[in-house]
């Protein structure tokens, strides 16, 4: 099944984007669950858990919020690198494996660019590598038509 052209490596972008899942959710896992490694990352953690809003019977934190969308950030990468994988071959042998690659390059691309705006590394790397991977596919799948 993946011998055809551009199916590897849509493979591969989508196990990039399990990977940044996983990796995330890691990261999340350290900021909910280990000591703040200096005091200043301890006093903004502190700030935002006493830092509230009142939204009818509950009182989330400014913390719990960064926390709610960065779990959610996480949770969305895997599934929609797992997605990919489960829906390759059924979009394949449909003729619209093509389609389904030019939609993750484009929400990819989004992808990148928000980590490129905010300055994040890890994750730009990852975006980055996960469009390189979607764009050769993409080629790829372009030449075999022909």
């Amino acid at each position: 099944m993946l011998s055809k052209k551009g199916h590897k490596t849509f493979f591969a972008g989508a196990i990039v984007l399990v990977l940044f899942g996983s990796v995330h959710l890691m990261a999340v896992y350290q900021g909910n669950f280990v000591p703040p490694a200096d005091e200043r990352d301890a006093e903004i953690k502190r700030l935002a858990l006493q830092s509230t809003m009142t939204m009818g019977p509950f009182k989330p934190s400014a913390w719990g919020g960064m926390q709610i969308l960065n779990s959610s950030y996480s949770v969305l990468l895997i599934y929609v690198g797992v997605l990919n994988l489960w829906t390759m071959r059924p979009a394949a042998q449909s003729g619209r494996l093509k389609a389904v690659t030019a939609c993750n390059i484009f929400f990819v691309a989004l992808l990148l660019l928000v980590t490129v705006i905010f300055q994040f590394p890890p994750p730009m790397l990852f975006a980055g590598i996960a469009l390189i991977l979607f764009g050769a596919s993409w080629v790829k799948q372009r030449s075999a038509i022909r």
